[in-house]
């Protein structure tokens, strides 16, 4: 590959004034531009409305603004300083494999040809809000490192971020697409939240590698979600908390709630199970319902609501006896545990059990009586003959009670791949 060469700026503008008359583009090949590179309708001849730059390095501010439907290319350049786009409307733009070291401002632009960032790098905050892509957005293999403002920006056509990386929050609030939006082996090392984002056809996050949170409780989706092989990992929620460095770039909130945690398991739940994937639907369905239950101990322990308190009651019961349908043998556990404690309770209320030593004298006579009691229509007078008292049928309704609960329970467990 060549060396660049500094380029000074009279020969940069020279150039530009005396195009090719062959080709309305001006190519500038393996160049270092050490001077701010500002360029406005002046330099721009009838011939000649399309730049592109191959291998370049920008050491100062790049500026480009034109009143003409112009083309951009920057492939495989580096911007050192700030990248600076002030146009209405655009046709071609190509950073393919391009460096952006510090902020890159795109906002409320028109670009009526394809839009190409693959394989890009964005160190610092990127501004696309408020933009209109009329042709694809092509964005693979492109590594966001920093926040990204997608907000109200309108996709007329395919964004494709197949194996793209997020590495700070990102939310596409308000952003519309028309054609299929493309997540494929992406990676978000951060919450990725589609607040309010309408999405025509398919949402697309196959295999897709989320390590904190994913919001779609307010998406629109009129078409179907693509989940297959998407791992979504339990994570924080906060109700009113932001990051520190968010308020004061973009003041969009990138938190997620716990009722917009609550709900987009729903979505991703309802999705599962249109697609046939019962094994995902039943994860999904547990942590759901374990979601809601740590939202009511917060309603009910510090927000001091008890009117849901029999929500929590039976949340808590199945969360304990079969982890939400999930764990046959936490059942068992639930029905072993239960009915010893009661069953010993139940027989030391008698006159006969009330001795310790009684009870390791008659173990084996008590072992039968155990068996018996794990019998939900055991007869309810089975310890009469040994001193039974009021006390002896209140702990045996109890336990009979926990006992056929667990032994349901148990049933609910071993059924959980049950046909939709």
């Amino acid at each position: 590959m060549p060396n660049r060469t500094i380029i000074t700026e009279d020969e940069f503008f020279r150039k530009i004034q005396n195009p090719d008359k062959d080709n309305d583009w001006q190519t500038f090949f393996y160049k270092i531009f050490n001077f701010e590179v500002n360029i406005t309708d002046i330099l721009f001849t009838n011939e000649i409305k399309n730049l592109s730059f191959y291998n370049c390095e920008f050491n100062r501010d790049f500026a480009f603004g034109s009143s003409y439907k112009t083309s951009l290319e920057v492939k495989k350049c580096e911007f050192n300083e700030n990248f600076f786009f002030d146009v209405n409307k655009h046709d071609v733009f190509n950073a393919e494999s391009a460096i952006f070291n510090k902020e890159i401002i795109l906002k409320e632009i028109e670009f009526f040809e394809d839009f190409n960032i693959n394989d890009a790098t964005f160190k610092l905050p990127v501004d696309f809000s408020q933009c209109i892509f009329r042709k694809n957005f092509i964005a693979k293999k492109t590594k966001f490192e920093s926040l990204v403002n997608w907000q109200k920006s309108s996709f007329k056509s395919t964004i494709d971020f197949e194996h793209a990386e997020f590495h700070k929050p990102n939310n596409f609030n308000g952003i519309s697409v028309d054609g299929t939006a493309i997540f494929s082996d992406c990676s978000f090392f951060e919450n990725i939240l589609f607040k309010n984002a309408f999405f025509k056809c398919t949402l697309i996050l196959n295999n897709a590698s989320i390590d904190k949170g994913i919001d779609l409780s307010q998406t629109i989706l009129s078409s179907s979600l693509g989940l297959y092989s998407v791992i979504i990992n339990d994570f924080e929620t906060s109700e009113v908390e932001m990051f520190e460095e968010i308020q004061n770039f973009f003041k969009v909130r990138y938190d997620i709630s716990i009722n917009e945690k609550i709900e987009t398991f729903r979505v991703l739940k309802k999705n599962m199970l249109l697609q046939g994937n019962r094994i995902e639907y039943n994860n999904l369905y547990a942590k759901e319902l374990n979601l809601y239950l740590k939202h009511l101990r917060q309603q009910i322990w510090i927000k001091k609501s008890f009117s849901k308190a029999g929500d929590l009651i039976i949340l808590g019961f199945n969360y304990l006896s079969n982890k939400n349908g999930l764990s046959p043998g936490r059942a068992i556990w639930f029905t072993l545990i239960t009915s010893s404690f009661f069953f010993c309770i139940q027989a030391m209320s008698t006159k006969y059990f009330s001795c310790s030593c009684q009870i390791v004298e008659e173990f084996d006579v008590l072992f039968k009586l155990y068996i018996q009691f794990l019998i939900p229509t055991h007869k309810i007078d089975f310890l009469d003959c040994y001193g039974a008292n009021r006390y002896t049928y209140l702990f045996n309704f109890i336990g009979r009670s926990l006992v056929a609960y667990g032994i349901y329970q148990f049933i609910q467990a071993f059924r959980k791949f049950k046909a939709a």
